[in-house]
């Protein structure tokens, strides 16, 4: 199996149309513009084989296996709006990782080479699958379990692809610095169309932005009437129902100051703009939404302004966008040392019983394979 997990310390992320690979290609970013193709695998046969496929597509009734089922299935819709054509690796959030080590990963249970048999899974059969949809809504209801599912259904028919999940706001704007700030006066016109080039017309997915609003596009002006015009009723026409909806996001561009007493917006941190055209069936509801929480958007990166004053998004989907810093694990070690599926039978060596159980068995970090 050659899937590698990989965390990106510090990553705000990115997000569909189809991508250009006639554009210039950035190997650093995007590879070589050939996405990888994904074929089934030994390891693959063998997940299929395994109790925990078998649970996702049944939830077991051990309290103790759910609670292992329902951390693998938030890890693994955290991962979803990330997966891209660079390569076969996949992101998935340095601090969840961290959390997800600690509390199932044992020498007993490889927790991250199930998730990644999950991913590679939903990259062979290009969707989520649904059973794993419907349960990880039982955990959801059940276990009070932070799974995003509104994630999941966006990729149910078809998983969306972005161009790079290293292709973040921080390397956007480090690029955009490089290659057009730096450039001579007599090049500026021309590196600012190389840049478009090669960074513009990309299927991004941006998380860690803040929340400004979310509005229907204000109706056109009516026509100025005339004298005589004025002399009949007006009717009010209602606007049209079919305006776009815009997401106005902010990223951080430094860290918050303290206030300077008598001096307006001082302590406040300059932002980015970034506007989202919205898709119209969006997986969560944006009544909901609250502004100045974190959200990630996903959609296809449209054009900037003029000295990046801002950027825009198109075909654009919105979810919220969790801080995992502060979060616990729903399972422990425990957990898998009590559930009966929580074993290596993804080895290909044969299935591993499990050892005799400690106090405080060992995690060990995610390995290549």
């Amino acid at each position: 199996m050659r899937t590698l997990l990989r965390t990106v310390a510090g990553l705000v992320v990115l997000l569909g149309a189809a991508p250009a690979f006639a554009q210039v290609v950035d190997p650093e970013l995007f590879g070589d513009g050939k996405p990888p193709v994904y074929r089934e695998e030994d390891g693959d046969r063998r997940f299929l084989k395994t109790g925990i496929y078998a649970a996702l597509e049944n939830p077991p009734k051990e309290a103790s296996c759910k609670r292992i089922l329902a951390t693998l299935l938030v890890a693994y819709s955290e991962a979803l709006p990330y997966l891209h054509r660079k390569d076969q690796n996949f992101y998935v959030d340095p601090e969840l990782l961290q959390t997800m080590n600690r509390s199932i990963v044992t020498p007993d249970f490889p927790a991250t080479a199930f998730l990644a048999s999950m991913i590679r899974r939903t990259l062979i059969d290009k969707k989520v699958p649904e059973a794993w949809i419907q349960s990880a809504e039982l955990y959801r209801t059940q276990l009070a379990a932070p799974i995003s599912t509104a994630r999941m259904k966006l990729d149910a028919d078809s998983v969306g692809l972005i161009d790079s999940f290293s292709f973040t706001v921080p390397a956007l704007l480090d690029r955009y610095a490089r290659e057009v700030k730096l450039a001579p006066s007599v090049a500026v016109d021309a590196a600012e169309d190389k840049f478009r080039d090669k960074y513009m017309d990309r299927d991004i997915a941006w998380g860690g932005l803040l929340l400004w609003d979310v509005a229907k596009q204000s109706p056109p002006e009516p026509p100025k009437k005339s004298r005589k015009s004025r002399k009949k009723p007006v009717v009010e026409e209602p606007p049209p129902a079919d305006l776009p909806t815009w997401a106005v996001v902010g990223f951080p561009l430094g860290q918050p100051k303290p206030p300077m007493p008598g001096i307006p917006g001082s302590g406040q941190v300059p932002q980015l703009q970034i506007r989202a055209r919205l898709v119209d069936n969006q997986s969560i509801d944006l009544t909901k939404l609250v502004r100045g929480t974190r959200v990630l958007v996903k959609g296809h990166l449209w054009d900037i302004g003029p000295n990046m004053d801002y950027v825009e998004i198109r075909d654009a989907s919105i979810f919220p966008d969790a801080n995992w810093g502060s979060w616990q694990s729903l399972a422990t070690a425990r957990d898998v040392a009590d559930c009966p599926i929580a074993v290596n039978d993804l080895s290909p060596y044969g299935y591993t019983p499990k050892t005799k159980r400690t106090e405080s068995p060992n995690a060990f970090s995610h390995s290549k394979e």
